[in-house]
């Protein structure tokens, strides 16, 4: 990622760094974060959240 992406933009200097970029990005709190890196730091409380609510909807379909 370029320097630029490293600071504050706003969004009209955002849409215009993203043009030359072969990445998609999205602009958190004003700066670039590549879309890949996006959902990464998800919490083992995430995770467990997640497990159960697909463990009670196959239950319920299976039922």
């Amino acid at each position: 990622m370029a320097d630029a992406a490293r600071r504050r933009m706003t969004p009209e200097e955002f849409f215009r760094w993203q043009e030359g970029q072969e990445e998609p990005s999205a602009r958190v709190d004003g700066i670039p974060v590549p879309q890949h890196r996006m959902m990464t730091g998800v919490s083992v409380q995430h995770d467990r959240v997640t497990v159960n609510v697909i463990i009670t909807s196959g239950d319920q379909l299976r039922g």
